[in-house]
Parts: C-alpha cells; structure tokens; sequence
C-alpha cells in the first residue's frame, strides 16, 4: 500500500520539480534580457540573438518533455476530475456516517490537490516560458539593422505564435486560464448537485 502511494506521490513531485526548474530557467533568461535592454538604452542589446536562441533551446526541451508528459497530465487531470466530481457526487447525494463523510471528504481533497499541485506549476512554466514578451516590446526598433530586426521579429513570433509549456497530450495547453475552467466545472457541478 505504501509503496503504490509513493510511487504515485514521486511522479506528482517529479513533475511540479522539472516545472519548477524550468519557471526558474525561463525567468532567469526573462530577467537577463529585460536587465540588458533597460542597461542599453532600450536598444537591441549585443547578446540578443544568444539569449534568444537559449530561449529556443528551453523551448525545444519542453515540446520534448511535453511528448511523454503529456500523458501524464491527461491522465492526472482526467482522473482528478472523475474522482472529484464522483465524490462531490457522493457526499452530496448519499447519507453515510461520519467516517465515511471523513474519508469521501479526503478523497475530494486528493482530487483537487492532484489536479492543481501540477497544474499550477505547469501553468507558471507557460507563463515564465512567454515572460520575455513585455520586455521585447521595450526595444526601440529605430535605427537597426534589417538583420537585427529580424531577429527580433523571430523571438516575437515564437513568443506570440506557439504556446510554449505542458499540455494534455497535446489539446490543451495547460495555463491560467485552463485551472480557472477545471474549477469552473467543479463549481458548476457542485452547484447543478446543490439545487437538485
């Protein structure tokens, strides 16, 4: 029993740990960028195309993660959903005792924990991952080469274009706005249960 527990709560850890290790990645390279364009007079800075292409590279490592975790985060946001909406279920429609309520009570918890333990630090990471936005809109794009300005409008284009970040295998990606549906469709549920 505890060995299924643990090996249950150790992917849960291992993916909010490589989202949390990537959030810090992204905003290292968001915060660099911002520090040498406010540092170069909002012009382009030297080091652009380096700090762009490394941004490209964490991309790139995520679209790959993404290929195996995808699943994950189907399956965990799946049964999640289906255990907390079943339980909601029960404690509001069947009488028990009090241990069983405890228990039905836990369950409901669980559920919502697993769902947003790792949906909220996948949904930092997309964030992070589109943080540089704002500060690329800071350059001053006056004056500069054709091949500068190029390089701009590709690192624009990436962060405008693709959503960068985990998704459920692949049709959603997982952000702000997709926790705040999840809990729409709880408190939706909860309160279709409530008036019937």
């Amino acid at each position: 029993m505890a060995m299924c527990s643990s090996v249950w709560i150790f992917t849960q850890a291992y993916t909010i740990v490589l989202s949390r290790i990537l959030t810090l990645l992204f905003k290292i390279i968001s915060e660099k960028l911002e520090h040498d364009i406010l540092s170069n007079g909002s012009t382009i800075p030297p080091n652009f195309q380096r700090l762009r292409l490394l941004h490209l590279k964490l991309s790139k490592l995520v679209s790959e993660l993404d290929k195996d975790l995808g699943w994950f985060y189907a399956a965990n946001i799946g049964f999640g959903t289906g255990l907390g909406v079943f339980t909601l279920y029960q404690i509001m429609k069947t009488t028990m005792d009090m241990f069983l309520l405890i228990m039905f009570v836990f369950w409901l918890l669980s559920s919502l924990a697993i769902i947003g333990f790792a949906a909220t630090f996948a949904a930092f990471l997309h964030d992070a991952a589109h943080g540089p936005l704002e500060h690329v809109y800071d350059i001053n794009v006056q004056d500069i080469s054709m091949e500068k300005l190029a390089q701009v409008n590709l690192f624009l284009s990436k962060l405008t274009g693709t959503q960068i970040g985990f998704t459920t295998c692949g049709l959603l990606t997982i952000n702000k706005e997709f926790i705040l549906t999840i809990a729409g469709v709880f408190l939706t549920y909860f309160t279709v249960l409530y008036t019937l």
